[in-house]
């Protein structure tokens, strides 16, 4: 697929920054599709085209879409202050893109391929022995999570005039992370990580760069969905280690320089109190905060975690570089750009050089915190 035109929404965001860098480094071209106000300093930087569009505008989403091959589609909201605004923009919005995309029908015999990025909160947690499977039945829990679902099966209605795959990442992390960074900040000033409730749950995770790769390797080989095959076209996006929190706070630890790490478990009720309390403030501000009561619900759900065997075996797609690797990446990049408090770069080697060994426990034997 080198060299094709692509358009990605989203693309200021986390994931949507490096996609486009990937993108580019494949030899695509690339255009941004972008909002009136939008911050495009990096994209500039990356010198890729931006198109103004509105998705509750179909003339400008029909311009945008115009002439494109492939269409990742990244843009959601994430959390919301109201039911309303999940509905208004990952639905509506979503449906007025796919409908100006099945309208192409002239300048080109194809329309245009689209990738549409959902996430693990759609399919829902999982039995804490059991990852999900693609074929698993979609029981999702918070208002984010059931938005994507319904994002999942409005795809499905175009199922029959567009070529659409679907791709869940659970928890992503990596450079330009932002929350994920408060994570990272935590074990590295306290050495501890509080985690709600007694037991001691499994978690899947993948790094943006990988994620990146994984969107392009579905671009290129993925089946289409359908409406009568709910597991045709679906594809889990998570790395090979499956982990528990206190071995993610292991992990980072290592990496950090901090020999010794402790995962402190706080009541329930607390997670609860301070997502009713950020859900009131939201409310009254009109900004909604990130650890609201809908992100609250998924938090204390149990599991997140899922097999990457169909991405693997069906697409051919393969992580050369360990989760461990990766955060030591990670930190790496956020010690150069200031995120995190500059040290001897000495330890972040020692933390790589030692691989997944240490960490090799039955949480981590499986296929493929916070969820996506």
């Amino acid at each position: 697929m080198s060299g094709k035109r692509v358009l990605v929404t989203g693309a200021t965001g986390f994931i949507g920054l490096h996609l486009v860098a990937a993108l580019l480094e494949s030899g695509h071209q690339v255009t941004a599709m972008v909002r009136r106000g939008s911050q495009v300093g990096e994209l500039q930087r990356l010198k890729v085209r931006l198109v103004w569009a509105d998705f509750h505008d179909m003339k400008t989403l029909e311009s945008a879409v115009a002439g494109h091959e492939v269409v990742y589609h990244l843009a959601a909201v994430a959390r919301a202050v109201r039911r309303s605004e999940f509905h208004r923009i990952n639905q509506v919005g979503f449906g007025n893109l796919l409908a100006a995309c099945a309208s192409q029908r002239l300048a080109f015999t194809r329309r245009p391929k689209v990738v549409m990025v959902s996430s693990l909160a759609a399919t829902g947690p999982c039995a804490q022995d059991w990852p999900h499977r693609e074929t698993a039945a979609a029981m999702p829990v918070s208002m984010y999570g059931k938005s994507k679902w319904r994002s999942e099966q409005l795809a499905r209605q175009f199922s029959s005039r567009l070529d659409i795959s679907i791709v869940r990442p659970p928890v992503v992390l990596g450079p330009r992370d932002t929350r994920g960074l408060q994570l990272f900040k935590t074990v590295d000033a306290l050495g501890v990580q509080f985690v709600p409730g007694k037991a001691d749950q499994r978690y899947s995770i993948i790094h943006v760069v990988d994620l990146a790769k994984a969107l392009i390797t579905v671009a290129n080989l993925g089946k289409s969905i359908s409406t009568d095959n709910t597991a045709a076209g679906l594809y889990f996006a998570a790395a090979d280690e499956i982990v528990t929190m206190t071995q993610l706070t292991s992990m980072i630890g290592a990496a950090l320089g901090r020999h010794q790490t402790e995962v402190i478990r706080v009541p329930k009720v607390f997670l609860k109190a301070i997502g009713a309390a950020n859900t009131v403030i939201g409310i009254a501000s009109n900004r909604p905060r990130f650890l609201n009561h809908d992100k609250a619900k998924d938090m204390l759900s149990g599991s997140w975690a899922c097999e990457n065997q169909k991405l693997k075996s069906e697409l051919g797609f393969s992580f050369p570089v360990s989760l461990n690797e990766r955060i030591v990446q990670t930190i790496r990049w956020y010690r150069n750009e200031g995120w995190l408090s500059p040290k001897s770069g000495d330890l972040l080697e020692a933390a790589s050089n030692k691989g997944m060994a240490e960490h090799s426990g039955r949480g981590m034997d499986g296929p493929t915190a916070n969820v996506n």
